[in-house]
């Protein structure tokens, strides 16, 4: 189980799921995390870069 004070000694912080890909989360539980890491937008473009299926 995580609390907020271990995410916050993260650099960064983010939710993904099939609809919207890698989204960037700028507050947990009203503690500021930063949404403009570069991990961050590695991540999204590497989720990009992955081709779709067609179903």
């Amino acid at each position: 189980m995580f609390v907020v004070h271990d995410l916050v000694a993260d650099a960064a912080g983010f939710a993904t799921n099939t609809s919207v890909g890698v989204r960037a989360l700028s507050a947990i539980d009203g503690t500021g995390l930063p949404s403009d890491h570069p991990v961050l937008n590695r991540l999204q473009n590497t989720y990009r870069s992955i081709p779709g299926e067609i179903l």
